[in-house]
């Protein structure tokens, strides 16, 4: 089924780069149902973009992303490939953390 203007809307408003996050958090969680594809690649990206960032601050916020994206794998049926990307990144984040010695 092809999308709504409203969801082509959505999307073009989520994209831009200067939009709150409330408003692209509130675009996310109602497409879920429609576009799980799309919530999933934006809020990886926003996930990631926090997670870089060396504030401890940011660490909820890229959870709830991460929850997003968690829902809309699940609405696409592909549960395997969400437990692949979080094993990736657990694996990239480790190999860039410092080694500590007890």
């Amino acid at each position: 089924m092809p999308p709504t203007r409203a969801e082509i809307r959505a999307k073009l408003l989520v994209e831009q780069h200067n939009v709150e996050y409330t408003v692209v958090e509130t675009v996310a969680v109602a497409a879920i149902g429609r576009q799980p594809d799309g919530v999933v690649r934006i809020s990886v990206k926003h996930a990631e973009r926090l997670i870089v960032e060396p504030k401890s601050s940011n660490y909820p916020i890229a959870a709830a992303w991460l929850k997003r994206a968690t829902a809309a794998y699940q609405q696409l049926g592909q549960g395997a490939e969400r437990q692949r990307y979080l094993d990736a990144s657990r694996n990239s984040v480790n190999a860039a953390l410092p080694c500590r010695h007890n």
